[in-house]
């Protein structure tokens, strides 16, 4: 099967607030289209990207994802997986061996 977007990727800013072990962005996020119609099987993604001086590009760092069924209000952790991006999630390796985690706190809008 084919990944295909289900809405258009989305940039937050660099994140200007980082502490201990966090990276703080502190922004909204809204999902284009509601819960309820997105195709069944869809996987939200998030990116953390980094610029290489070096090579003057941006590149993938690591990456996340919430399945479908864990789209529910209220705080989430979920695992961060080395890069390469795998929207297929077949291939999925652990970023690191330390228990480092995404956490974002999830909205659920009505229309």
């Amino acid at each position: 099967a084919n990944s295909v977007n289900v809405t258009p990727p989305q940039d937050t800013p660099t994140s200007n607030r980082k502490g201990g072990k966090f990276i703080n962005f502190g922004v909204d996020v809204e999902i284009q289209k509601p819960i309820e119609k997105l195709p069944r099987g869809t996987a939200i993604f998030f990116e953390f990207k980094h610029y290489k001086p070096k090579k003057d590009i941006v590149s993938t760092r690591c990456f996340a994802f919430m399945e479908q069924d864990e789209l529910k209000p209220g705080p989430a952790c979920i695992e961060l997986y080395q890069k390469p991006t795998d929207f297929h999630r077949k291939k999925l390796n652990l970023f690191t061996q330390k228990p480092l985690y995404l956490h974002l706190t999830l909205s659920i809008l009505d229309d």
